[in-house]
């Protein structure tokens, strides 16, 4: 790098062979300085100085009352300084550097201060600078995303894959009935990763810029069927063995499925050994790892627990809860009814009619037979009523 004073005065080398992308200057009060730069690059090629003025220039001015600014540039989502973010006061710019620090030197007053860097949305924020005091401004840019479109495809039939996952970053999709997906993107360089039961997994780099749309297609080699195994079992409530709808069933970098109504579920995936996660909102997950062979069916049932440990009563529980109060309730009754018949007065049996003693005699207390006119032994005679003797005579 070189550098002259005024439009007239020689170039005089500056900054020899050095790596450096900025360094500091010292001029003159009232005096324009002129810069100009060349590079070499690995191959020895040494680029040409820029004709006329060079690159750049500027005029040193000192005011008799300055204040200062400082701060650094920061990603708003991860909160790493930012370097090369130009930030700009009135008239005076700088660029940050390796630690997303600034400074520039103003005159006392207010500015508008703005930043900017390409990827990321500008920022902007007023401060006043006062005289001989440093004034601190931090600046967060939040980054601009980008998207990734594509359609997942077999690679066999070309024809598009409804249902595969497709993921990068930490963010994921799932491709629709054409096979589509859309995803949103911090800038940045990723693996896109696409899965399928029953496909072999493919990954294939991309590089995300800021604002702007990249289409990357994917295409998945169907697993011969030889080489194919089955998952399958059914996820239930801990505690209670009721089946759970529509929890996700993935093997790591395969595929995933949801469980049906009866809480069953088959997932076809290649031989091999994979780490299966079981998930559900408002329960806890599950995880198992497991190895199998091709061909192979293998059986993986699941019992998850409900976050913070409470269960929920099933239907057939509160079902049999019911009848049995009501049996009991039955039972309750009926002893209260012995019981009450066991108070209650009982009617005196009737007693057995007493024997009609044998009639005698009137006259001298011989025994007759009933309805007999004349005594056989005093010859008294006798008339009869109702069993008993009654007229008398005697002769």
């Amino acid at each position: 790098m070189q550098y002259r004073v005024g439009a007239a005065g020689p170039w005089t080398d500056w900054q020899v062979a050095t790596t450096e992308t900025w360094a500091d200057y010292t001029g003159t009060d009232g005096l324009t300085y002129y810069f100009r730069s060349r590079a070499v690059d690995d191959a020895g090629n040494l680029e040409v100085y820029p004709a006329g003025d060079g690159d750049t220039r500027t005029t040193v001015q000192i005011p008799v009352d300055v204040g200062y600014l400082q701060g650094h540039v920061y990603e708003d989502a991860t909160s790493l300084p930012i370097s090369g973010a130009t930030v700009r006061a009135g008239a005076q710019t700088t660029v940050t550097d390796g630690s997303g620090s600034f400074s520039l030197t103003l005159a006392p007053g207010s500015y508008t201060v703005s930043v900017s860097m390409p990827g990321f949305a500008p920022a902007s924020a007023s401060v006043s600078v006062v005289r001989d005091q440093t004034t601190t401004q931090d600046f967060r840019l939040q980054a601009q995303p980008g998207w990734v479109v594509g359609i997942v495809r077999d690679n066999a039939t070309n024809a598009p894959v409804e249902g595969a996952t497709v993921s990068a970053g930490g963010r994921s999709a799932t491709s629709s009935t054409s096979g589509a997906f859309n995803l949103t993107m911090p800038a940045g360089f990723y693996d896109l990763t696409c899965s399928k039961s029953g496909y072999l997994p493919n990954s294939i780099p991309i590089a995300v810029v800021a604002g702007q749309e990249l289409a990357a297609d994917c295409r998945l080699d169907p697993i011969p069927p030889e080489l194919m195994a089955l998952l399958r079992g059914r996820v239930v409530e801990s505690g209670t063995a009721q089946p759970i709808e529509g929890a996700s069933v993935t093997a790591s970098g395969v595929g995933s499925t949801l469980t049906d109504a009866s809480g069953n579920y088959d997932l076809q995936v290649p031989a091999g050994t994979y780490q299966i996660t079981v998930t559900k909102d408002g329960f806890t997950d599950a995880v198992r790892t497991v190895t199998v062979a091709a061909q192979e069916t293998r059986v993986l049932d699941f019992e998850l627990e409900r976050e913070g440990g409470s269960t929920q009563t099933p239907p057939s529980d509160i079902l049999t809860w019911v009848m049995a109060v009501a049996v009991l309730l039955v039972l309750g009754l009926l002893v209260a009814a012995y019981l009450r018949r066991g108070r209650e007065p009982r009617t005196p049996a009737l007693e057995s009619p007493t024997p009609i003693p044998t009639p005698l005699c009137p006259f001298c207390g011989n025994e007759v037979e009933v309805g007999t006119a004349r005594c056989p032994k005093c010859g008294g005679t006798m008339t009869w009523s109702r069993g008993k003797t009654s007229d008398r005579t005697h002769s």
